[in-house]
């Protein structure tokens, strides 16, 4: 993958994740609960940029789908591969190594962010779904309330890719930022005819009675404001074969 000034993405990151360690992530109640509802025993599931795996593939591969994961990162794919996952290399997330309609469900979670082009990643995700399949995205919510209070306040910007981001946000992994009408926007003109955005979970307010309540209740969660959302959790669909012409 070429980019602005010659830099060797693939080596980037390869570096980059092995001397930081951005393989542990962990996954929010509503990213949860949303590959619930749309993997079932007999989907057919691809994630780009699995890392080491640990984060959402054992729990597809419990509930009986077919998975494969794909990383630019040797070191990655290397671990997921130790867990028994299959896991791939990949050079270029816009290039997939699969067929047209290839899958039921692509999984994205945490990566866009990292992508010079994320437009391109979300076109041939496209062209490996088949007809009415589903691709579930999470990326961090540029518009949470620490980030709004941090340019008000203080005049600056955490990226909040690692814990140096706050003092050196210019380093930082995190080179694309996305709010719900912006993710929603790339995601509809990349071809998906429609896509549903919401906040993920925040997981102190789930511990309050009345509030964790709401949340509990998927048509009520819809409703809270995502200024308190970390991260946003995206679902897009491509039109079913009898609508596509």
């Amino acid at each position: 993958m070429s980019s602005p000034g010659n830099l060797d993405v693939k080596n980037y990151y390869q570096k980059y994740w092995s001397e930081v360690g951005g393989y542990s992530r962990s996954l929010g109640a509503r990213t949860l609960r949303t590959l619930g509802s749309y993997i079932g025993p007999t989907s057919h599931v691809l994630e780009v940029g699995c890392g080491t795996g640990r984060a959402a593939s054992r729990r597809i591969i419990a509930r009986g789908a077919a998975y494969i994961g794909v990383d630019i990162s040797e070191d990655a794919v290397g671990e997921a591969r130790k867990l028994g996952i299959d896991a791939r290399v990949i050079q270029d997330a816009s290039v997939l190594p699969f067929g047209d309609s290839s899958f039921d469900v692509v999984l994205c979670l945490e990566v866009l962010e990292h992508l010079f082009q994320p437009h391109l990643v979300a076109q041939e995700i496209l062209r490996v779904l088949r007809p009415g399949g589903v691709l579930i995205v999470t990326v961090p919510n540029l518009t949470h309330w620490l980030h709004r209070l941090s340019f008000c306040l203080g005049g600056s910007w955490d990226p909040s890719g690692d814990s140096l981001s706050r003092r050196e946000p210019w380093r930082d992994p995190h080179i694309r930022f996305f709010t719900v009408r912006i993710l929603n926007r790339m995601l509809n003109r990349a071809g998906f005819s429609r896509v549903d955005t919401v906040g993920e979970e925040p997981e102190r307010l789930r511990r309050v009675p009345l509030i964790g309540e709401v949340l509990a209740n998927p048509k009520r969660a819809r409703f809270l404001p995502t200024f308190f959302s970390r991260n946003l959790v995206a679902v897009a669909f491509k039109l079913p074969e009898s609508n596509a012409n």
